[in-house]
C-alpha cells in the first residue's frame, strides 16, 4: 500500500484548522477529545479509497464512551471534496492515548467494523489523486456520566 504522505498528501490532525477557504473551520470551543494523529493509506494501487486512522486523547475528567469524528477529504485549495462521519464506542479513560491497530505482518491499518476497538475506518475517495489533504475533527462525544459534547454548527 502506498502511504499518502509519500504521495505528497498532507494530513491535518487538529480540532480546528486555520484556513479561510474552509468555511466551517472557524475556531470553535475546544472539544474534550484531542486528535493527535490523523493518517491514511490507499487501499491498493488500483483502489483510491482510503484507510484512515485517528489517534486521540480524552482530555476531560470523565470516561468517554462514544466519539464521532468527521473525516474530510480536501483538494489543494482546502475545498471539501468528500466527507464521512465515523464513530467508535468503548471506555476511553481520561488522558489515555487511543491509537489505531495495525496488522503485525504488513503494518496495514485494521479497520472497523472487523476491529471495533481500532479507531480506523475505510473511507470512500471518489476523487482519487485530487485528494490532497485529510482533515479530521471531533463531532460529538458521549461520557459515562450521561453528559455529552457536540461541535457547534
Amino acid at each position: 500500500m502506498r502511504h499518502l504522505a509519500a504521495l505528497g498528501l498532507f494530513l491535518i490532525a487538529s480540532a480546528t484548522m486555520q484556513s479561510t477557504s474552509l468555511a466551517d473551520a472557524i475556531p470553535a470551543p475546544q472539544p474534550p477529545i484531542d486528535i493527535v494523529g490523523c493518517g491514511g493509506d490507499y487501499q491498493s494501487i488500483s483502489n483510491p479509497n482510503l484507510k484512515v486512522g485517528i489517534s486521540f486523547i480524552n482530555t476531560s475528567d470523565v470516561e468517554a464512551t462514544d466519539v464521532t469524528f468527521d473525516i474530510l477529504l480536501l483538494d489543494t485549495n482546502a475545498k471539501i471534496l468528500e466527507g464521512q462521519s465515523v464513530s467508535i464506542e468503548g471506555k476511553f479513560a481520561p488522558n489515555a492515548m487511543i491509537q489505531p491497530r495495525h496488522d503485525p505482518w504488513g503494518n496495514a491499518l485494521l479497520t472497523q467494523p472487523e476491529y471495533p476497538n481500532s479507531p480506523a475506518w475505510d473511507v470512500a475517495n471518489h476523487h482519487g489523486s485530487d485528494t490532497a489533504h485529510i482533515f479530521c475533527r471531533v463531532s460529538t462525544v458521549k461520557f459515562s456520566n450521561g453528559t455529552s459534547w457536540a461541535r457547534p454548527h
